[in-house]
């Protein structure tokens, strides 16, 4: 089992998947923190995209969306190499989103 469990940490593909999950927790983590702020994310959209859907859909489906791309672009753009570069890659993203999307700021 052990040998099993190191030919996996040293395969090619182990770190950047590591590094993918561990920026994807930094976006479910700022999400959810932004939330709380009053981040809107992809709603307003999805509502004029999919109308008269209730609101857990409208949660659901953002969550996926934001959650998603933000870890896919924040591993494109950063390119972490470690724990610590993939974790402010999640957290960067749906930051810079959330400053960006605010609603009555001109950036």
């Amino acid at each position: 089992m052990e040998n099993l469990l190191s030919a996996i940490v040293k395969h090619t593909y182990f770190q950047p998947l590591l590094y993918y999950a561990i920026t994807l927790f930094g976006c479910v983590v700022m999400y959810v923190f932004s939330n709380q702020k009053g981040f809107q994310g992809t709603t307003r959209f999805l509502k004029k995209f999919f109308p008269q859907k209730n609101d857990l859909f409208y949660y659901r489906v953002d969550f996926f969306i934001v959650i998603i791309t933000g870890s896919i672009v924040g591993t494109i753009l950063f390119h972490p190499s470690n724990s610590i570069e993939a974790l402010t890659a999640g957290f960067g993203w749906v930051s810079s989103i959330a400053v960006l999307m605010k609603e009555g700021k001109n950036i």
